[in-house]
This record gives structure tokens, sequence and C-alpha cells, in this order.
């Protein structure tokens, strides 16, 4: 049997319109997201309305009533085929504030790396090489490690394979 996934923001607990739905509508949304999640990754169409109540075990006149209320809310849409779910992008997540997070995380990782490679002379801390130049967490995010800059070393690609995950107090 396949298994699907679905992805509910924690952001639709702030969202206006989703906190006011009544808590039967709100299971209903969940229940129409795992329903629309069985036909295939990427398809938000729902079954015919007498398959989907039988489904989701619901009456079909209450779940036409559902479906309605979650529509008004922008959750659901009528389609020539019945129903579907809209995709739900939180308003926190806009694509301008993704974009501007995004490009802040590359300056700041840009200048880091800047900084780490002024620091070590632009050479391996291990084998003293000058080609194919990477930075290194000297203890991995794995193991508990930050992108501070005491916790980022120059190492060679060579040597950053060799060293791996592992925390190596010989090469701080």
């Amino acid at each position: 049997m396949k298994r699907s996934w679905i992805k509910l923001y924690v952001e639709m607990l702030d969202d206006q319109q989703v906190s006011q739905l009544p808590d039967a509508i709100w299971w209903r949304f969940v229940q129409l997201l795992f329903a629309a999640a069985e036909k295939g990754r990427g398809n938000d169409e729902l079954s015919v309305l007498d398959a989907l109540a039988w489904r989701i075990r619901a009456d079909p006149n209450e779940l036409l009533v559902a479906l309605q209320t979650l529509a008004e809310a922008g959750l659901v849409r009528k389609t020539p085929n019945g129903w579907a779910v809209n995709p739900y992008l939180p308003p926190r997540k806009s694509i301008e504030g993704y974009v501007a997070r995004r490009l802040g995380w590359l300056l700041v990782r840009k200048k880091k790396t800047a900084e780490v490679f002024a620091r070590d002379g632009k050479t391996c801390r291990r084998c003293g090489t000058m080609d194919n130049l990477t930075i290194d967490h000297i203890r991995p995010i794995s193991k508990g490690g930050t992108d501070d800059l005491l916790n980022l070393q120059v190492l060679c690609r060579r040597c950053n394979a060799s060293k791996g995950a592992r925390y190596e107090d010989s090469y701080a």
C-alpha cells in the first residue's frame, strides 16, 4: 500500500480564516487533505462527492455543507469535476519573504566564508594546499556544532572528505 503525507503549517493556527472555522469543519478539512493526498503527489482533486463522503465516513449532505464553508474560507474550490483542495501558503511564508530570507542568509554566508579564508590564509589547515578549498565545520552540525566563525576552518576537498562528519580536536 502506497503511503502519502500531507503538510500542515503551524501558521494555520494563527490564520484568521482558519481559526474561525468550527472544529468539525476544520477536521473535515484535514480529512480532505488526506483524501487528496491519496490520489497522488501534486493532485489536489477530490473524488466525486458520494465516493468522497464514503471514504471519509461522512453524510453527503453534511459534507457538501462543509465543502461550501471551506470554499468560503478559500481552502477548497469547486471544479468542473467536483471539488479540489487549494494549496495553503501561510501568510508569513510569502515568496517575497522567502527570497529576502534566502538572500540575507547567502550574504551572511558569503561574508563568513571570506572571513574564514582570510583568517586561515587561504590554505588547507590540514595539509597546507591552496587548491580546491572548502569551508568545514570543526565540530559538525550533526554533532552539535554551529556556524560560528570559531567552528569553521578551511580544508581542501580531499581533507574535508577524509575527515567526514567526525570531530577531531587535532584539526582544530
